[in-house]
């Protein structure tokens, strides 16, 4: 797979960010969006996995998770430390998402959003709302403050994300702004929770 311009520079703080990852608990950080994920068996997909921290927690709640990841590293390490049988590795990436085959009932981006740039984002949501089963819920994390790791880096807009969204058929059911972040030392990042239903239109 080629080099993704989102994945430049997190190569060298790979330990760093893996063990930043894993110190931080699934419900704590994901609290906001925990009453739209499925409470019965549903194929999920996690963008963007890193660590796999997500992408384990989903599992162990009985589904069934495909985990893509543009970074091979990051991916070798997740099959090692979350083994569990309920997940799918996958390098791949947004926009395209050109691996994917499936549709999904639950789809979580976390810490990816900042890593596209406006035309990525808008063909990214096009992307989403086909693989997105009608009344599924696509949930996603916006950073905002200074670059952190990665040098591809584009401030994202709520109200940009959620007009764009509307066009392609994913009705808004969560917006909270300027959430603390979970990380030390961030006192300068804040973040929005976004989370979309997909409708029944055709679009």
């Amino acid at each position: 797979m080629e080099t993704v311009p989102g994945t430049i520079g997190y190569a060298q703080a790979a330990d760093r960010f893996i063990d930043l990852s894993e110190s931080i608990r699934f419900e704590k950080l994901h609290e906001l969006i925990l009453e739209f994920i499925p409470t019965t068996e549903s194929d999920v997909l996690d963008i963007g996995s890193g660590s796999g921290r997500d992408a384990a927690a989903l599992a162990r709640m009985g589904h069934n998770v495909t985990a893509v990841e543009p970074n091979s590293d990051f991916i070798e390490t997740a099959t090692r430390i979350h083994p569990l049988p309920n997940i799918q590795w996958i390098e791949d990436s947004l926009p395209s998402l050109s691996a994917l085959t499936t549709t999904f009932d639950f789809i979580l981006c976390h810490g990816v959003w900042q890593h596209i740039d406006h035309t990525g984002r808008i063909e990214a949501l096009v992307r989403i709302s086909e693989i997105l089963n009608h009344g599924g819920i696509f949930a996603v994390a916006l950073r905002h403050g200074p670059v952190g790791n990665g040098t591809h880096y584009f401030q994202a807009s709520a109200d940009e994300t959620i007009t764009e969204a509307a066009r392609v058929g994913l009705d808004l059911v969560l917006n909270i702004p300027n959430q603390a972040s979970a990380l030390p030392n961030k006192r300068n990042v804040t973040w929005t929770r976004l989370a979309f239903r997909r409708n029944h239109a055709d679009v």
